[in-house]
């Protein structure tokens, strides 16, 4: 999987984050992100910016271990997991909590492009990874879909 996915970049076909595309024109992001979406990658940066194609279909890449994966590996040196609404979620979230600094998570997109299910990963990210202080929120909850 490493070498493919460093001959990928090699080649510029279907990277993480679209910072790395040598021509950043309008065909060469689609193209990159039509290479994405046929591994059915539906998530890519680009920068601090998350781009997300809606599969219109479920992808089993949502749930508990996929928060555990992306808020454990979050500033414990380890090598970044592939992009991610979680990415996102832990990014803003870190923000909040260890820099004390105000966060904004902008969602656009054309009607059934998907932007309510992705504020509701985040939710779910926050008050799962958020710890119980007694109150009525916290503890988690279930998944998005």
């Amino acid at each position: 999987e490493d070498q493919e996915t460093m001959l990928r970049i090699f080649k510029g076909e279907g990277v993480d984050d679209l910072v790395l595309v040598g021509s950043p024109s309008n065909p060469g992001i689609t193209s990159q992100l039509q290479s994405r979406f046929d591994r059915e990658q539906i998530y890519t940066n680009l920068g601090d910016v998350l781009v997300s194609v809606n599969p219109y279909k479920y992808l089993p890449i949502t749930g508990e271990e996929f928060i555990k994966m992306y808020n454990s590996a979050a500033g414990a040196g380890k090598a970044a997991p592939p992009p991610h609404i979680y990415g996102l979620a832990e990014r803003m979230y870190h923000g909040l909590c260890a820099e004390n600094q105000s966060q904004c998570v902008i969602i656009s997109g054309e009607s059934g492009a998907g932007k309510t299910v992705a504020a509701k990963l985040i939710l779910n990210y926050v008050t799962t990874v958020s710890p119980n202080t007694g109150g009525t929120g916290g503890g988690g909850g279930g998944g998005g879909g």
